[in-house]
């Protein structure tokens, strides 16, 4: 039977959460770092730059291949109560995404 519309949005969030634990422990490890080291009590948001994970990562496992897939981590804090955005620039603008989680 197709879907409904009313059913879409849960469904996708359930698809996303299935995917999300297929991303190493490490990585969450990673962001959670940097997510802590990057929080300001102020605006009660944390700035994580891409290339910071991208680089945290290498640094850790240098001989593990990068999976892009790894970095698709807003659902399962979403789910956790973190309101996430992901700022993704243009292809000549390297190392300029980044993530902002607010509580």
């Amino acid at each position: 039977m197709p879907i409904m519309p009313s059913e879409v949005l849960e469904l996708s969030q359930s698809l996303a959460l299935e995917d999300a634990k297929k991303i190493p422990t490490f990585v969450y490890d990673i962001f959670d770092h940097l997510i802590a080291k990057n929080f300001d009590k102020d605006s009660n948001s944390s700035t994580v730059r891409q290339i910071d994970v991208v680089s945290a990562i290498g640094d850790k496992h240098p001989s593990i291949d990068l999976d892009w897939k790894w970095l698709d981590i807003e659902p399962k804090y979403r789910s956790l109560g973190w309101t996430v955005k992901y700022y993704n620039q243009a292809y000549y603008e390297e190392g300029k995404s980044y993530y902002v989680f607010s509580i």
